[in-house]
């Protein structure tokens, strides 16, 4: 896990330094601890006009940091999470749904920061941007008042927030209608749709179809103006009881017009062929035995509507899917690289009002650990004293500490 101290010192370095410079200063603390880059602030960054306006501003980039990199943090989980759906569709596939289609793939996602390097464009991974990270006047201008750089930054992080909020919408509707369209053909014949059975059944709307189907042998669906077919789910112990006892009453069924269609472990599937009018007299007998008219409507194309429905269902799930990486990408890469911007603009508020004006300061990026951290610290204030009231204890939690100088430390859990 990359833990990293970033600090910013007053360039006149104490007379403790014993003639040392700074960045000599940092890096002997640092050794065997840490690696040390710095971290290119400008001491004219911004304009100001009272010491009450940076005080001001610092409590609102407080805030506004620990929304960004939160936004940063929740755009990587879902990153993640998208990685690991392609990964399984990669794995699974369709054929489930739609077993007569080869589907193209989803390229897996990937935690990148885009940055620009004289005219170049990087794809690095997020402690790698942050090593290399650089103010970039492209998307916010500097040495402008401090109030308006403040506002725009916090107008990207409030419109990279709904972005990232309603950016999985599309997707996930398109995800429940594919689910959905698998759930309808789970389970046993007495709760999935009985459409991809009902579908190789031949219609039989004249005397002439039904000879006709005497050829082909196959299962038939009668749909005229006085019959119609029904088709109805028993439990398998049942079933020589339902194929002796379908008829119930003459005036329902054709005679000898039971076919078995399907079984499966615990149901089988029959379709009888009755008088259009005593459809609903049949479903109310039938329930009294246990047997279930389920709700099926025949239609000719409806193997092809059905081939169709599937086809369309996994073309818009990987569209919306790709649609939802790119953005999900996009948006990861612009919320770190604003968010190394608002950390900078803090560094450079803090440094203004703990070594006075005119700003003077240098800041530092640490790589380290927590216990590498704590030495680094108790090596720094050897140097710089401990006038905030440090706490030297090994064990001390980095985050509770005050120290002489302006420290920020934070995790890259899940980042990179």
């Amino acid at each position: 896990m990359a833990q990293y101290l970033l600090l910013s010192f007053n360039q006149k370095v104490p007379a403790t330094a014993n003639g040392r410079s700074l960045e000599t200063i940092v890096q002997n603390a640092s050794q065997g601890f840490g690696t040390v880059k710095e971290f290119k602030v400008s001491n004219e960054l911004a304009k100001f006009t009272s010491t009450d306006q940076l005080m001001s501003v610092a409590d609102e980039l407080t805030k506004i940091d620990t929304i960004a990199f939160g936004l940063v943090t929740r755009a990587a989980r879902s990153i993640q999470d998208l990685a690991k759906k392609i990964t399984s569709d990669h794995n699974d596939g369709f054929a489930d749904v739609c077993p007569q289609e080869t589907f193209g793939q989803v390229d897996i996602p990937q935690l990148h920061v885009e940055v620009d390097d004289e005219n170049d464009e990087e794809q690095l991974k997020f402690d790698e941007a942050l090593e290399k990270w650089k103010w970039n006047e492209t998307i916010f201008s500097s040495n402008r008042l401090i109030d308006e750089m403040h506002k725009n930054l916090q107008s990207e992080v409030s419109r990279m927030e709904e972005d990232l909020r309603t950016s999985g919408t599309a997707f996930t509707e398109a995800q429940t209608r594919l689910n959905n369209l698998r759930r309808r053909n789970e389970g046993s014949l007495l709760v999935r749709s009985l459409d991809p059975i009902g579908s190789k059944m031949q219609l039989v709307q004249s005397l002439e179809d039904y000879k006709a189907s005497k050829a082909v042998k196959s299962p038939i669906y009668v749909d005229t103006a006085n019959l119609t077919t029904v088709l109805v789910v028993v439990r398998s112990a049942n079933g020589q009881q339902f194929e002796k006892g379908y008829e119930l009453a003459e005036s329902y069924i054709v005679p000898n017009s039971c076919q078995k269609l399907e079984q499966d472990g615990d149901f089988i599937c029959y379709a009888v062929t009755l008088l259009r009018a005593n459809v609903d007299d049949y479903k109310t007998a039938a329930k009294e035995k246990g047997w279930h008219v389920r709700d099926f409507k025949y239609s000719a194309t409806m193997r092809e509507d059905m081939i169709k429905e599937a086809k369309d269902a996994v073309d818009h799930y990987l569209n919306e899917c790709k649609k939802y990486k790119e953005i999900l990408e996009n948006t990861f890469s612009h919320l770190s690289v604003v968010w190394m911007h608002i950390r900078a603009l803090r560094v450079f508020v803090e440094s203004t009002l703990l070594y006075g004006i005119p700003p003077n300061f240098k800041a530092y990026l640490i790589k380290s650990n927590t216990k590498g951290m704590q030495r680094i610290h108790k090596n720094l204030e050897q140097v710089f004293g401990d006038d905030m009231g440090g706490d030297d204890d090994d064990g001390a939690d980095v985050d509770s500490e005050y120290h002489p100088y302006v420290s920020f430390n934070f995790n890259l859990l899940g980042l990179i």
